[in-house]
């Protein structure tokens, strides 16, 4: 379940918040001035993200390397950095 608090309301609730996060697998919206700031999200979905991005940082390399061997080999229309991160997100 995903909530959107202020800065006010997670400082004063901050224990009850770190429970929800860790236990209830909630994700908590920081919002300033009505503004999203950061998420509070439990240790099981950041190590999650992390893993995704690993796996694309590692996809992204394999992709350069590729091309870069075709654009050796005199291969035309080599892909742009710009391209591969399109491709990816």
């Amino acid at each position: 379940m995903k909530r959107t608090l202020s800065v006010v309301e997670v400082r004063r609730k901050f224990s009850e918040i770190i429970g929800r996060v860790a236990y209830a697998h909630e994700r908590i919206i920081v919002e300033r001035r009505g503004r999203p700031m950061v998420v509070i999200i439990n240790l099981d979905d950041f190590e999650r993200l992390e893993a995704l991005d690993k796996d694309k940082r590692s996809n992204i390399e394999d992709i350069q390397r590729n091309d870069f061997r075709a654009y050796s080999l005199g291969v035309k229309g080599s892909l742009t950095r710009e391209k591969i991160y399109e491709d990816l997100i």
